[in-house]
């Protein structure tokens, strides 16, 4: 069983620090212990109730998008970490770029989403020729985001992640042996301390 214990001043910074880089806003942590109950959900899907409520963040610069959830170029360069999404997708004719989904072959629409995973979450300059057709295909677009100091998943329940594809901050997350975590979505989490017990 889980003794609470309130996360350490070095984390709840880490936290905060997290939230203002991503340029969230830190009222929006919520301060107390969330425990889940035996069916739980983090989710902006009407009808169902979120353990935490869901803060929606309007993005339009795919640069942004990379910031807030994905990978760090500079991780890639320095060599912290290998390319992982390597798609050797061919170069985009910049000639397409003011041209509607339906007036593109599906493999072209399907290149599309590639790259802009691969420069989400990969190294973005593989995919550079890309950045235009992306803006123009998938922004503005609103992530859903969730931020809480402490979370705990139960022994016997399950928290549901799902809804949107969404960001998730947390000062500390502990998992009680039996109790788990279900992802139906894409989901990045950022966790200062994660206990598996």
């Amino acid at each position: 069983m889980t003794q609470e214990k309130e996360i350490t001043p070095e984390q709840k910074n880490g936290l905060l620090k997290g939230l203002i880089d991503k340029g969230l806003n830190t009222d929006n942590i919520m301060k107390s212990v969330v425990a889940t109950s035996q069916q739980s959900y983090l989710t902006d899907i009407p009808g169902f109730d979120s353990l935490i409520p869901v803060h929606k963040l309007a993005v339009h610069k795919l640069a942004d998008l990379k910031k807030f959830s994905g990978n760090s170029d500079d991780d890639y360069k320095s060599g912290k970490m290998e390319v992982h999404l390597d798609e050797n997708l061919p170069e985009w004719d910049q000639a397409k770029n003011d041209l509607t989904p339906e007036e593109l072959s599906v493999e072209e629409n399907k290149n599309i989403v590639k790259a802009l995973k691969t420069y989400v979450y990969g190294y973005s300059d593989k995919v550079k020729s890309y950045e235009t057709v992306i803006h123009n295909h998938h922004f503005p677009l609103t992530v859903a985001t969730y931020t809480a100091e402490d979370i705990t998943v139960k022994s016997g329940t399950v928290l549901n992640v799902t809804g949107s594809s969404s960001v998730h901050d947390y000062g500390k997350v502990t998992v009680e042996a039996g109790g788990r975590i279900n992802f139906e979505t894409n989901a990045v989490w950022t966790v200062q301390e994660f206990i598996s017990e």
